[in-house]
């Protein structure tokens, strides 16, 4: 399509005014596609308002799409939320003991290297839990029990300690004295809700193992493991490439 030569010309004054094409062709009343525009503009100057209006722009944009994204996944996680919440009422005796010996599978402190209960996060909540079931499935002898706060070096040590007492429900006089990264000094922590790494420290080597125990049982050559296997023959049956073995999973 050819268009007229008047409307080119206001066209490219409007261009050179730092118009964005969008607001040439509403101001123009016309739709004129970004390649026609591209070649009509192909030897102008823009000038440095149309970059920082271009900024600005896209900063607004950022922004809006955020806040988008932001409510989708509240909207999300609250049918998540409904489709799931029930399961937290199936929890037994039993079913929270595997959760326990999974959770420590994950990240406890192995034996032999290790000697005795070790397992840390940074996720108040994960902690909230982990203790929760330690303490329901087993008769903790709660003398034994250390905290222990690992933090950046531009982190309040005293008011950590008292937010990870309050977690899990240890005496700070049970904590080990904070230990702080020095390699961090000087390097101003990013994320404002970091609360560091937590440790719970149980001088109990039986429930250490047993939890291991449990943990790479169900893993290796448990029910957990029979799924697996059940799986990967599914996934061979199909033409799959083969998962491997499910000792090397673990």
């Amino acid at each position: 399509m050819r268009w007229d030569k008047v409307i080119v010309d206001k066209a490219r004054k409007l261009r050179m005014r730092g118009r964005t094409y969008s607001e040439i062709n509403k101001l123009l009343g016309v739709n004129v596609s970004k390649p026609t525009y591209n070649y009509w503009f192909r030897d102008l100057v823009l000038p440095d308002s149309y970059f920082r209006k271009i900024e600005r722009l896209n900063k607004n944009a950022i922004r809006m799409a955020q806040k988008v994204n932001r409510e989708k996944l509240g909207l999300r996680l609250e049918r998540f939320k409904a489709k799931n919440k029930h399961l937290a009422l199936q929890i037994d005796h039993q079913v929270g003991k595997l959760l326990l010996a999974m959770l420590y599978l994950c990240e406890g402190s192995k034996y032999p290297s290790h000697r005795g209960l070790r397992f840390g996060s940074s996720h108040p909540a994960m902690m909230r839990l982990f203790i929760a079931l330690l303490r329901n499935c087993f008769k903790v002898d709660e003398s034994k029990i250390r905290g222990e706060l690992q933090c950046r070096a531009d982190q309040n040590t005293k008011q950590l300690q008292k937010f990870w007492s309050q977690v899990t429900g240890i005496p700070l006089s049970s904590f080990y004295p904070a230990r702080v990264d020095k390699r961090t000094e000087n390097k101003p922590t990013k994320k404002k809700d970091y609360k560091g790494v937590f440790v719970i420290n149980y001088f109990d080597v039986d429930v250490q193992v047993e939890l291991q125990f449990l943990g790479e049982y169900l893993g290796e050559v448990g029910p957990v493991a029979q799924l697996v296997e059940r799986l990967h023959g599914m996934h061979e049956v199909r033409g799959s490439s083969p998962l491997g073995s499910t000792l090397s999973l673990f």
